[in-house]
């Protein structure tokens, strides 16, 4: 206790970026309904359900295909 740091402080930095994160969460979601509703009306359901995949083909890790994740015996049958 006697280094001079403020003990609050990281607990008020941890509640403050909790709270920016959530904030932005917040934003986005209603952007995306934003963005999708206009999409919708001015292109069509189809492009707005194709934009929704595309956005998770590129951003979302877990739809990336990788070949080491493949199972040993598909691999085997390729070759």
């Amino acid at each position: 206790m006697g280094d001079g740091v403020n003990p609050y402080l990281s607990v008020y930095l941890k509640a403050l970026h909790k709270g920016l994160l959530n904030t932005a969460i917040a934003i986005g979601a209603g952007l995306s309904n934003l963005l999708a509703g206009v999409v919708v009306n001015k292109i069509g359901s189809n492009s707005a359900f194709l934009m929704l995949a595309a956005v998770f083909w590129f951003v979302v890790p877990e739809t990336k295909v990788k070949s080491s994740h493949m199972p040993s015996e598909v691999v085997e049958k390729k070759v």
